[in-house]
């Protein structure tokens, strides 16, 4: 791997250091028989679960998905293990005149250990894919650089998620969110033109022009969260389904599995399973989300929204699918 502009930033060092001891799984619910076509949904911080995955998912992972908080400047939930009180001292220390720059600081601090104990869980042909729009899109790349390398950057995928929104406040309307891929995979020419491509092709019709391509993803991303709960719950910007289906499509085989360690609303356990019906295959899906509290259409964590879509998308799509549900011993 040669040598790329390293980001630095305050304690990056003690972000590196993964201390702890490894977290033991219980299992605490087990939706429909147990089988070979069994998704996993860990109720957990992913750092967390990330360290305990290591011994049985080692170089396991065709696919690592994060769609992580765009740092729009809400306090992060996530814990950094041994760097918690370090980081809260810090935090208490720092210039409050640079609010701006510091909450960089707050992300990056956030993110970087979980992209960096990630890395072993992928396979040789693996690639980790990670949703971010422009606040951290800088940052992200040059991080993934260096725990990845820069000859395995295969693209940004640039997608046009939100229509001008004339309430915004600054001169530009942020209209944009990026795709970043990283890893190895090993396909052919036809399906990397395709890969290049389908973002904007997918919703073109009839050969319209630019209005067909302003992909209106935040309306097709609620709108499917909402088919599914047969409910509006208030979680205005789900990723569409069919845009995780063909990401894991073009970037995976029958029998791979695929992580996504920010699972949210659930939308990649969805895709996951309407993908199986559709290629008459199984990819198993592990989705990781934290039991934060919420008030959202009567669930009272966001991991139960997670664990009752992929049960509903099972019960509309799966042919002999099941859903183990794990949290950490305390």
């Amino acid at each position: 791997m040669k040598k790329v502009p390293e980001l630095i930033w305050s304690l990056k060092e003690e972000s590196k250091k993964i201390e702890g001891n490894t977290p033991v799984f219980i299992k605490t619910q087990q939706i429909y028989d147990d089988n070979e076509r069994n998704h996993i949904v860990f109720q957990g911080d992913n750092l967390e679960v990330i360290k305990g995955m290591a011994n049985d998912y080692s170089e396991k992972i065709k696919i690592i998905y994060l769609d992580p908080p765009y740092n729009t400047g809400n306090e992060f939930i996530y814990s950094g293990g041994n760097l918690e009180e370090k980081y809260s001292n810090f935090k208490q220390s720092r210039d409050a005149g640079n609010a701006k720059e510091n909450r960089h600081f707050d992300w990056l601090n956030m993110i970087y250990p979980r992209l960096l104990l990630s890395k072993e869980l992928l396979n040789e042909n693996g690639v980790i894919i990670v949703s971010i729009d422009d606040n951290e899109y800088a940052n992200l790349r040059l991080i993934l650089d260096e725990i990845y390398g820069e000859e395995k950057y295969i693209g940004t995928f640039v997608w046009h998620r939100r229509n001008y929104d004339e309430s915004n406040e600054g001169i530009i309307s942020h209209q944009h969110e990026y795709i970043v891929v990283y890893g190895n995979p090993k396909f052919d020419s036809e399906k990397t033109k395709r890969i290049s491509s389908w973002i904007y092709k997918e919703y073109e019709q009839n050969d319209t022009t630019t209005e067909a391509m302003k992909l209106d993803y935040q309306y097709t991303g609620k709108q499917d969260l909402v088919d599914i709960l047969e409910q509006d719950i208030g979680m205005n910007y789900p990723k569409p389904v069919k845009m995780l289906k063909q990401l894991v499509n073009y970037f995976s085989e029958p029998n791979d599995v695929i992580l996504d360690l920010f699972a949210g609303s659930g939308t990649t356990g969805q895709a996951i399973v309407e993908l199986n019906k559709e290629s008459n295959s199984f990819r198993k899906c592990i989705l990781v989300q934290i039991p934060k509290k919420t008030k959202k259409g009567g669930y009272d964590d966001i991991s139960k929204i997670t664990i009752d879509r992929i049960t509903r998308a099972i019960m509309k799509n799966g042919e002999n699918e099941s859903i183990s549900v794990y949290q950490i011993r305390k």
